[in-house]
């Protein structure tokens, strides 16, 4: 299955800052995220098992 092309529209024009929750429900380990700038540009990437070491990470430490 591909990603859901959607969009995103600001409250705000004069404050285009969003933010955003994801959810993952029972996700491939071996996936990985990419992240892009505005301009559609490859700006890095994670894997899926490293987000969720640190997901876990912080998770335990903020108890």
């Amino acid at each position: 299955m591909g990603a859901i092309e959607h969009q995103v529209l600001s409250q705000k024009p004069t404050d285009p800052i969003r933010h955003g929750i994801v959810y993952f429900a029972n996700p491939d380990l071996g996936g990985v995220l990419w992240q892009f700038d505005e301009q559609g540009g490859v700006k890095g990437s994670s894997s899926m098992a490293d987000l969720f070491a640190l997901l876990e990470k912080n998770l335990t430490e903020h108890r």
